[in-house]
Protein backbone atom coordinates (compact mmCIF):
# COMPACT_ATOMS: atom_id res chain seq x y z
CA UNK A 1 0.00 0.00 0.00
CA UNK A 2 1.11 3.73 -0.81
CA UNK A 3 2.14 5.80 2.34
CA UNK A 4 -1.32 8.78 1.33
CA UNK A 5 0.15 10.98 4.07
CA UNK A 6 2.42 13.64 2.90
CA UNK A 7 5.58 14.56 4.27
CA UNK A 8 6.71 18.08 5.82
CA UNK A 9 9.58 19.68 4.54
CA UNK A 10 10.89 22.50 6.24
CA UNK A 11 12.60 25.75 4.29
CA UNK A 12 14.62 27.51 5.70
CA UNK A 13 14.95 31.08 4.61
CA UNK A 14 18.54 32.66 6.24
CA UNK A 15 17.73 36.87 6.68
CA UNK A 16 20.51 38.03 3.95
CA UNK A 17 20.87 41.53 3.60
CA UNK A 18 21.03 42.73 -0.24
CA UNK A 19 22.86 45.30 -1.42
CA UNK A 20 22.66 46.79 -4.46
CA UNK A 21 25.73 48.45 -6.37
CA UNK A 22 23.30 51.36 -8.29
CA UNK A 23 26.42 52.25 -10.40
CA UNK A 24 26.73 48.74 -11.78
CA UNK A 25 22.91 48.69 -12.64
CA UNK A 26 23.37 52.21 -14.55
CA UNK A 27 26.03 50.55 -16.76
CA UNK A 28 24.26 47.54 -17.31
CA UNK A 29 21.91 49.24 -18.29
CA UNK A 30 23.34 51.62 -20.74
CA UNK A 31 25.08 48.63 -22.14
CA UNK A 32 21.77 46.98 -23.23
CA UNK A 33 20.09 50.08 -24.37
CA UNK A 34 23.44 50.04 -26.82
CA UNK A 35 22.67 46.53 -27.99
CA UNK A 36 18.87 47.41 -28.31
CA UNK A 37 19.96 49.99 -30.50
CA UNK A 38 22.77 48.64 -32.84
CA UNK A 39 20.24 45.67 -32.97
CA UNK A 40 17.10 48.28 -34.43
CA UNK A 41 19.53 49.48 -36.79
CA UNK A 42 21.06 46.07 -38.14
CA UNK A 43 16.99 45.57 -38.78
CA UNK A 44 16.11 48.49 -40.37
CA UNK A 45 13.29 48.11 -42.75
CA UNK A 46 14.39 47.71 -46.44
CA UNK A 47 12.62 49.08 -49.34
CA UNK A 48 9.70 48.52 -51.32
CA UNK A 49 11.90 47.41 -54.73
CA UNK A 50 14.69 46.00 -52.84
CA UNK A 51 12.51 43.62 -50.97
CA UNK A 52 10.82 42.82 -54.86
CA UNK A 53 14.00 42.41 -56.16
CA UNK A 54 15.15 40.24 -53.47
CA UNK A 55 11.86 38.02 -53.88
CA UNK A 56 12.26 38.39 -58.21
CA UNK A 57 16.29 36.69 -57.31
CA UNK A 58 14.66 34.04 -54.88
CA UNK A 59 16.92 35.18 -51.77
CA UNK A 60 16.32 34.12 -48.43
CA UNK A 61 14.91 36.43 -46.49
CA UNK A 62 16.95 36.24 -42.71
CA UNK A 63 14.07 38.29 -40.17
CA UNK A 64 11.30 36.98 -42.56
CA UNK A 65 9.90 40.42 -42.57
CA UNK A 66 9.93 40.85 -46.66
CA UNK A 67 6.55 39.74 -47.07
CA UNK A 68 5.35 42.43 -44.26
CA UNK A 69 7.16 45.33 -46.26
CA UNK A 70 5.02 44.71 -49.33
CA UNK A 71 2.40 44.14 -47.50
CA UNK A 72 2.50 47.20 -45.54
CA UNK A 73 3.66 49.49 -49.16
CA UNK A 74 0.48 48.14 -50.51
CA UNK A 75 -1.61 49.39 -47.66
CA UNK A 76 0.09 52.56 -47.39
CA UNK A 77 0.24 53.32 -51.11
CA UNK A 78 -3.77 52.42 -50.74
CA UNK A 79 -4.59 54.49 -47.92
CA UNK A 80 -2.65 57.60 -49.49
CA UNK A 81 -4.17 57.40 -52.96
CA UNK A 82 -7.74 57.19 -51.03
CA UNK A 83 -6.47 60.15 -49.38
CA UNK A 84 -6.07 61.90 -52.37
CA UNK A 85 -9.02 61.09 -54.25
CA UNK A 86 -10.87 62.56 -50.46
CA UNK A 87 -9.39 65.40 -51.61
CA UNK A 88 -10.23 65.60 -55.58
CA UNK A 89 -13.70 64.64 -53.99
CA UNK A 90 -13.42 68.21 -51.91
CA UNK A 91 -12.30 70.28 -54.77
CA UNK A 92 -15.04 68.71 -57.00
CA UNK A 93 -17.29 69.37 -54.64
CA UNK A 94 -16.41 72.82 -54.22
CA UNK A 95 -16.29 73.57 -57.88
CA UNK A 96 -19.87 72.01 -58.40
CA UNK A 97 -21.19 74.33 -55.94
CA UNK A 98 -19.60 76.96 -56.68
CA UNK A 99 -21.50 76.54 -60.09
CA UNK A 100 -24.29 74.63 -59.36
CA UNK A 101 -25.87 77.03 -56.67
CA UNK A 102 -28.98 78.37 -57.47
CA UNK A 103 -28.38 82.32 -56.73
CA UNK A 104 -31.68 83.56 -57.24
CA UNK A 105 -32.93 82.15 -54.43
CA UNK A 106 -33.77 83.26 -50.86
CA UNK A 107 -31.13 84.09 -48.88
CA UNK A 108 -31.70 81.43 -46.26
CA UNK A 109 -31.65 78.61 -49.07
CA UNK A 110 -28.34 80.02 -50.01
CA UNK A 111 -26.88 79.89 -46.79
CA UNK A 112 -28.40 76.07 -46.00
CA UNK A 113 -26.42 75.38 -49.17
CA UNK A 114 -23.26 76.88 -48.22
CA UNK A 115 -23.01 75.18 -44.99
CA UNK A 116 -24.19 71.88 -46.12
CA UNK A 117 -21.73 71.82 -48.83
CA UNK A 118 -18.34 73.47 -46.15
CA UNK A 119 -19.50 70.26 -44.12
CA UNK A 120 -19.35 67.78 -46.76
CA UNK A 121 -16.36 69.48 -47.80
CA UNK A 122 -14.51 69.78 -44.25
CA UNK A 123 -16.07 65.72 -43.64
CA UNK A 124 -14.19 64.58 -46.91
CA UNK A 125 -10.72 66.52 -45.82
CA UNK A 126 -11.10 65.44 -42.63
CA UNK A 127 -11.41 61.54 -43.92
CA UNK A 128 -8.05 62.08 -45.84
CA UNK A 129 -6.51 63.46 -43.36
CA UNK A 130 -7.20 60.40 -41.39
CA UNK A 131 -6.17 58.22 -44.65
CA UNK A 132 -2.62 60.01 -44.80
CA UNK A 133 -2.34 59.34 -40.85
CA UNK A 134 -3.10 55.85 -41.32
CA UNK A 135 -0.57 55.28 -44.65
CA UNK A 136 1.87 56.73 -42.09
CA UNK A 137 1.66 54.86 -39.50
CA UNK A 138 1.45 51.27 -41.67
CA UNK A 139 4.38 52.53 -43.68
CA UNK A 140 6.29 52.98 -40.64
CA UNK A 141 5.17 50.05 -38.80
CA UNK A 142 7.71 46.94 -37.87
CA UNK A 143 5.91 44.40 -36.35
CA UNK A 144 5.47 41.86 -39.00
CA UNK A 145 2.34 40.43 -36.88
CA UNK A 146 0.42 43.14 -36.78
CA UNK A 147 1.07 44.29 -40.27
CA UNK A 148 -0.44 40.82 -41.80
CA UNK A 149 -3.32 41.18 -39.35
CA UNK A 150 -3.91 44.66 -40.36
CA UNK A 151 -4.14 42.92 -43.96
CA UNK A 152 -5.92 40.84 -43.51
CA UNK A 153 -8.48 42.90 -41.04
CA UNK A 154 -8.56 44.81 -44.66
CA UNK A 155 -9.18 42.29 -46.84
CA UNK A 156 -12.14 40.58 -44.83
CA UNK A 157 -13.57 44.44 -44.38
CA UNK A 158 -13.33 44.62 -48.61
CA UNK A 159 -14.94 40.86 -48.80
CA UNK A 160 -17.71 42.42 -46.63
CA UNK A 161 -18.47 45.18 -48.21
CA UNK A 162 -18.52 43.62 -51.99
CA UNK A 163 -20.74 40.67 -50.60
CA UNK A 164 -22.91 43.56 -49.30
CA UNK A 165 -23.26 45.18 -52.32
CA UNK A 166 -23.76 41.97 -54.31
CA UNK A 167 -26.60 40.85 -51.54
CA UNK A 168 -28.02 44.33 -51.78
CA UNK A 169 -27.91 44.83 -56.05
CA UNK A 170 -29.30 41.09 -56.29
CA UNK A 171 -32.43 42.37 -54.06
CA UNK A 172 -33.57 45.48 -56.10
Amino acid sequence: MRNTHRRKRKIVVHNHINEIDYNKLAEAIVKANEVSKAESQHSEKIGFWKAVWKIIRNKESKNGKRTAILLAEIMATFFNVAALIGLAFSGLILIGSIFGFKWNVEITQIIIQVAATAILILFALAISLIFRCIANEIGAEKDRNYITTLFFGFTSLASLIVALIALFKGVG
